[in-house]
């Protein structure tokens, strides 16, 4: 993804359903089935999020029918990264039904809200 970037990619483009990179990041985001421990995983993760909004991706830009890349996160972890990217306190309905990547993820993140 770096690359594409250093070589003049746009964050900004969206797909014909009006989903950025964000978007399908987000609802793709496998962070529970790869074959490596979870801290490495996320720090992946976490990059890869982090490098979309350093390049323009917008977190608050919803797609045609209405959602942000938030609403299509499949982890816990993940949906408040994306909270809090767009200054949002999480929605404890989506949070509580969200699996986590690590199982202590869900009570460290509960615990803080």
């Amino acid at each position: 993804m770096a690359m594409l970037f250093e070589h003049g990619a746009s964050g900004s483009v969206v797909d014909a359903a009006g989903k950025t990179a964000l978007h399908i990041f987000a609802e793709d985001s496998k962070l529970g089935s790869w074959n490596r421990s979870l801290a490495i995983r996320w720090r992946v993760v976490e990059k890869l999020l982090q490098m979309l909004l350093a390049h323009g991706v917008d977190p608050h830009v919803a797609d045609s029918s209405g959602k942000r890349a938030a609403d299509y996160a499949k982890y816990v972890e993940v949906y408040l990264f994306l909270q809090g990217a767009v200054g949002e306190e999480p929605d404890m309905d989506k949070l509580q039904t969200l699996p986590a990547a690590d199982p202590n993820s869900r009570l460290k993140c509960l615990y803080k809200y």
